[in-house]
C-alpha cells in the first residue's frame, strides 16, 4: 500500500514547478487512471499525507494542465475526479472493484495467485508455467554449442 504513495509522491515531484503551464500532456490521464485506482486506498489508509496531496493536485496541478483541444478531455476528466471531493473518494471503491477483496479501510484479505501448469512453448528449463525440455540454440559462431 505504502508504494502507491511513494508513486504518486514521485510523479508530482517529476512535474515542472509552478509558473510552468501548461503541464504535459501525459499528466492528468496518469493522474485520471491512479486516483481512480488507488485514491479509495490511500485516502482511507494514508489521510493526512493525502490530504495534503490531493489539495496540490486540486489547488496547483489542476490549474495548469493542458486545455488545448488535445488537453481538455483529460483535463475534464481530472477535473470531475477531484472536484467530486475527498470525502467521496474515501467512501466510494473504485468501479469494479470486489469489495471483499479490495485493500481499502483495513486489510479484508489476501489474494491469492497461482499460475497454470503448462509446457510446450520452447522455453528453456523448468519456469513458472511448468517444465519443458531443455532446447540449445546452435553458436553463432560454427562451432556447436
Amino acid at each position: 500500500r505504502e508504494g502507491a504513495l511513494t508513486w504518486l509522491e514521485r510523479f508530482l515531484d517529476l512535474i515542472p514547478s509552478p509558473p510552468t503551464s501548461p503541464l504535459p500532456l501525459l499528466t492528468a490521464p496518469v493522474l485520471v487512471a491512479f486516483l481512480t485506482g488507488a485514491g479509495h486506498m490511500l485516502a482511507n489508509n494514508y489521510s493526512s499525507k493525502f490530504q495534503t496531496i490531493f489539495d496540490t493536485i486540486k489547488n496547483d496541478i489542476i490549474e495548469r494542465l493542458d486545455e488545448s483541444p488535445v488537453g481538455v478531455p483529460s483535463a475534464t476528466r481530472l477535473k470531475k475526479v477531484v472536484g467530486a471531493g475527498l470525502d467521496k473518494m474515501k467512501s466510494e471503491l473504485p468501479q469494479g472493484a470486489v469489495e471483499s477483496l479490495y485493500n481499502g479501510k483495513e486489510s479484508c484479505g489476501s489474494v491469492v495467485s497461482s499460475f497454470p501448469k503448462m509446457s510446450g512453448f520452447g522455453s528453456v528449463g523448468a519456469s513458472a508455467f511448468g517444465s519443458s525440455p531443455q532446447v540449445t540454440a546452435p553458436s553463432p559462431f560454427g562451432r556447436g554449442s
